[in-house]
């Protein structure tokens, strides 16, 4: 679970104000909470000296923004390192966080700390040793770690790494079916349906062969009904706009039965424009927010139109809320009564009209995909900017009890489950802030893996550069938040590299024999005995040692697919990544 910054108002918001909290240290010094201000993200408080004058203070947006991004669940915290230069109020601002019901005070090396539990909250207005806690928690990591099943763990790391992924298999190995297993599990009660069929967060899209362009996606404008004609896919958009703590699954379902290059362009483009925006007023970057580049124009949300009886176009009087357009598109009758009031929330904002849709940062858009000779093949700008999953089957026995993967699940799995989703990360540079003790060898490690397989592509269509690194890069960082005990950064680089090689590098690759045999000059030049580009490769990939429960699914490592590849290449002249 990551801390938020609403997390953290709704913690402090169940505090009496005005009332004095003893400080984690102790003494007479108190700290008081004035009132937390969700309009303008701040939390004002109030130092009481034993003299019975008071200091007034506030957790400004960007200390919240400090806390949020810097407090691990689980993971003990000095209060004044963490607000190093936020003056002489920390012990006040410590003392309201102990006070509430998630947060414990520990010592180490006889030094106060505090320590995030969110699994196991206390009483509130009262300050809780972690000790009285410390025999059951070993217990609750475990059960919280099983809460995920391991074979849904590389979809969760290819999700935080980047939210856009394909699927690739045979038919048959349940690739459509991944993506709504992950939405039943994540879906809130107000969102699912009666039949237990469909959840309201997901959304399935049939690709067929004659989509030419973005229009059966994105919607176009008609000058017949004088209106936009919004799709399904832009619809889905809104919706999940509306609820923002949720994740929005679109299947984009046999995505290359059309040219993804042409129907999907803009899409790929908007994407790449993915970034956390400033905090208004201030030079730093909200971490609880990812927006985009627009992806339907503002001009088409500004007033609803319509071609009337005489033919003429009419539009609305008065300009559209976000929520008078999610009732537009989702008739209300259908909606729960919580639905609504969700959609209600935004009765008086008009992002939609004054800055068009963006893609939410909870979507998360998932393609299938087929090789065979009935689809396009992929080039090599979309596998760049995609993750690359390879689903061909598994143990056939599994399949029993799968049913169940398609059920709601109590509230509190289902909390676990969105949190699973939440991406911290979109560039490089964040995961060095975010990891400060490793971010020297991430940055003497990280880009030497790759110069070292570049050179085994060099020559070929198929080296790699800023994308790929900026994305392993974060895969790292993903991996380092929930990183076990005994994992050191090497560990955690390697199984980075692994999961990157057979998502973006490998799936690039395809040729003859003439494309990766190397002359006797080459090896000589460059003092290697390898055959060919691809056992150079092996070479470089990590060994992985994957550990195995009885009925678990065989993971590959990379090393096992280029060998693979190896194989078909000397059997048949030719190799590529797909079978």
């Amino acid at each position: 679970m990551n801390l938020t910054i609403e997390h953290i108002l709704d913690l402090i918001e169940k505090l009496p104000v005005n009332k004095s909290f003893d400080y984690v240290s102790g003494g007479d010094t108190k700290a008081k909470l004035v009132s937390v201000d969700r309009e303008n993200v701040k939390v004002d408080i109030a130092r009481l000296n034993a003299d019975g004058t008071e200091k007034n203070a506030s957790m400004t947006t960007d200390i919240l923004n400090t806390l949020s991004r810097s407090i691990k669940e689980n993971e003990p915290f000095k209060f004044d390192n963490v607000l190093n230069g936020s003056g002489n109020v920390r012990s006040t601002m410590e003392a309201i966080f102990a006070h509430t019901t998630e947060f414990y005070a520990c010592k180490i090396d006889n030094v106060k700390h505090l320590i995030w539990v969110p699994s196991i909250p206390h009483e509130i207005g009262k300050i809780v040793n972690y000790d009285s806690i410390r025999n059951d928690i070993a217990e609750l990591l475990n059960k919280q770690k099983r809460h995920i099943n391991e074979k849904y763990r590389p979809y969760l790391i290819a999700i935080r790494t980047k939210p856009f992924l394909l699927l690739a298999g045979i038919s048959g190995t349940g690739k459509s079916r991944i993506v709504r297993e992950l939405a039943f599990k994540s879906c809130p009660e107000y969102l699912q349906d009666k039949d237990g069929t469909t959840p309201g967060n997901y959304c399935m899209i049939e690709v067929k062969p004659n989509w030419y362009d973005s229009t059966e996606l994105l919607g176009y404008y008609s000058n017949l009904n004088m209106s936009y004609q919004f799709k399904k896919f832009v619809k889905f958009l809104v919706k999940a706009k509306m609820n923002p703590k949720v994740p929005f699954f679109v299947c984009l379902d046999e995505m290359n039965l059309a040219p993804v290059e042409q129907y999907f362009a803009e899409m790929l483009s908007i994407m790449e424009t993915r970034k956390h925006p400033k905090i208004d007023g201030s030079d730093k970057a909200n971490m609880e927010v990812i927006k985009t580049g627009v992806v339907i124009d503002r001009k088409y949300f500004d007033k609803f139109t319509w071609k009337n009886e005489e033919g003429e176009k009419s539009e609305r009087e008065r300009p559209m809320s976000d929520r008078d357009w999610y009732f537009e598109f989702f008739n209300q009758d259908t909606l729960s009564e919580e639905e609504k009031a969700q959609a209600d929330k935004y009765r008086s904002s008009f992002t939609l009209g004054k800055e068009g849709l963006t893609l939410p940062d909870n979507v998360i858009i998932i393609g299938t995909v087929n090789m065979d000779e009935t689809t396009h093949q992929f080039s090599r700008k979309v596998i760049d900017r995609a993750m690359t999953i390879e689903m061909n089957g598994g143990k056939l026995s599994n399949m029993f009890g799968g049913s169940k993967d398609l059920e709601y699940l109590p509230k509190d799995e289902q909390e676990k489950w969105q949190n699973s989703f939440r991406q911290l990360y979109v560039n490089a540079d964040e995961v060095l802030e975010a990891h400060p003790k490793e971010a020297e060898d991430i940055v003497k490690k990280v880009p030497k893996k790759l110069e070292d397989i570049n050179k085994a592509l060099k020559g070929t269509p198929f080296e790699v550069s800023y994308r790929v690194l900026n994305e392993l890069t974060i895969m790292v960082g993903v991996l380092l938040d929930s990183k076990k005990e005994d994992e050191s950064l090497d560990d955690i680089i390697n199984q980075a590299l692994d999961r990157i090689l057979l998502m973006k590098i490998l799936p690039r690759i395809e040729g003859d024999s003439d494309m990766f045999n190397l002359s006797r000059d080459f090896k000589q030049k460059n003092h290697i005995e390898y055959n060919n580009r691809l056992e150079w490769l092996m070479d470089l990939a990590p060994e992985i040692v994957i550990e195995k429960q009885e009925g678990d699914n065989h993971r590959q490592t990379a090393r096992e697919k280029i060998k693979e590849m190896i194989d078909r290449l000397e059997n048949q002249e030719f190799t590529r990544f797909w079978p």
